[in-house]
């Protein structure tokens, strides 16, 4: 049920975000908003548990976003969600009103791991050569994972793209094996 409901707060989001042409500016509200409960244990045991009623939680909420110079759209979508008792579902909702925004903007989502910091200039030549690729715009989000020997390992969707050293190696094992 959470589920069904959080698709249908999201679509209704991103109806009334596209009405008003604040498709950007509202999604990074979002995401700061995200990032926020991320970082904060005790603002999360306030917003997103049951015990809390909801007046409770729509005056925190509020001076928060009031500090954060939320626009009035985020700050109404996301007072309302407090209000009806329903903020315990904003992670799913946000999850699910950026994946609608990306598809109506064709926007795909890549992962890139590599094991150490990859430069700015080779990480625009891996998102240009994906994106001619997919033909499609990516929206990248970059991983360290020191456990790689070297090379990157990308995953758009389903597809995974093992460039990694230990991949390559395995490769000429098995070649060198035949």
């Amino acid at each position: 049920m959470a589920i069904r409901v959080s698709e249908r707060y999201a679509r209704a989001l991103v109806e009334w975000v596209l009405e008003e042409k604040k498709e950007k500016e509202v999604r990074q509200e979002l995401e700061k908003i995200s990032h926020l409960l991320k970082d904060s244990p005790d603002l999360q045991k306030l917003l997103l548990r049951k015990v809390f009623s909801g007046t409770e939680k729509e005056a925190v909420l509020k001076e928060i976003l009031v500090q954060m110079k939320t626009s009035l759209l985020s700050k109404n979508f996301l007072l309302y969600l407090a209000k009806e008792g329903r903020f315990y579902l904003f992670s799913e909702v946000f999850k699910e009103f950026c994946h609608r925004l990306d598809e109506l903007a064709q926007v795909k989502e890549a992962q890139v791991m590599s094991a150490a910091e990859l430069s700015r200039p080779f990480q625009k030549k891996i998102e240009e050569k994906f994106e001619r690729w997919v033909g499609r715009k990516l929206r990248v989000s970059y991983e360290i994972n020191p456990a790689l020997l070297g090379g990157v390992i990308t995953k758009i969707g389903n597809v995974v793209f093992d460039g990694s050293v230990q991949s390559q190696l395995k490769n000429l094992e098995s070649q060198l094996a035949k």
